[in-house]
């Protein structure tokens, strides 16, 4: 019997000492879980930051290199703007420079000469890199540089600015006769006349129609007188009268005065032989020149290719 109880008693002691370390290795497969889910649940997380990280790099330079392209695209010419410039290079070697800069005007209420006039409003102009222009000169002048280009192109209507300028006349070339100079220009529609006195004063007019013999005023308001002495001046037609264009056989005559019509803007004798500039009603404008009556070395009349 007391065998038979120390049996069972050993039995008993294995099943407990059995069920506890059932129970110990449960309890440590449930850690191992445990361990092994906050582990998976780091390396997740980690890996999302990470991911996200990256995203957030990739995201700005795709950014930059968006912005560098559009930057890119503002600078570079486009296509026909290159093979005009091209076309410039090639056509007109007497003229090297076919880049032309915007000028910005402000309106100022200085009075060179107040004894002509009291309250005049004149445009004075000063350089503004941000704008270009490609003129190019189809003929050799003796009158046009750069300065002189930029300035006239930057005050045309936006059509005539982007035209191409074509040598009609010219002093140098064809001589000074009227006949010949009429003959020249029966096919021009709009054009620019430059005179150069022998004090190498630059001077001129926008003509956008054409010039003809014809004893009465004519022309519209689109025409302005211009000059370079002491600076770029540009006038244009006001509203109190329509006295544009005079011409004939004896003279040219742009802007004229209701009591005094004789007294223009802009007067060219016979020949291209003398010229006078006074102020006018019609354009309200400056003496052009240095002197009232001048001698004139050279004429060139530009015709704007539309």
């Amino acid at each position: 019997m007391k065998n038979q109880n120390k049996k069972n008693a050993e039995k008993s002691r294995n099943k407990n000492d059995q069920k506890e370390k059932n129970m110990k290795n449960q309890n440590n497969n449930k850690n191992k879980k445990k361990k092994l889910k906050w582990t998976q649940k780091s390396i997740s997380e980690n890996e999302i930051y990470n991911l996200n990280e990256k995203q957030k790099k990739t995201q700005s330079q795709i950014t930059s290199i968006e912005t560098n392209q559009k930057s890119d695209i503002k600078k570079k010419p486009n296509e026909k703007t290159t093979k005009k410039l091209i076309k410039c290079e090639q056509k007109s070697k007497s003229f090297p420079s076919k880049l032309f800069k915007r000028f910005s005007f402000t309106f100022s209420n200085n009075k060179p000469n107040e004894s002509e006039s009291e309250n005049r409003e004149y445009i004075e102009f000063s350089s503004d890199e941000s704008d270009y222009f490609a003129v190019e000169l189809n003929g050799e002048t003796k009158i046009l540089n750069n300065e002189i280009c930029e300035s006239i192109n930057s005050v045309l209507n936006f059509r005539y600015s982007q035209a191409n300028w074509k040598l009609v006349y010219s002093t140098e070339i064809h001589g000074t006769s009227f006949i010949t100079f009429y003959e020249k220009i029966q096919t021009t529609s709009c054009s620019l006349l430059f005179i150069q006195t022998k004090n190498n004063e630059i001077l001129g007019t926008f003509l956008p129609l054409k010039l003809k013999i014809n004893n009465s005023f004519y022309g519209d308001g689109q025409i302005f007188l211009f000059t370079f002495y002491p600076t770029f001046k540009m006038f244009k037609a006001k509203t109190t009268n329509d006295l544009y264009i005079f011409s004939n056989n004896e003279s040219i005559m742009i802007g004229g005065g209701s009591q005094n019509w004789s007294r223009s803007g802009l007067w060219i004798s016979k020949n291209f032989i003398h010229g006078a500039s006074h102020f006018c009603e019609t354009f309200e404008n400056d003496q052009l020149a240095s002197t009232t009556e001048f001698e004139i070395a050279r004429v060139e009349l530009w015709e704007i290719e539309k």
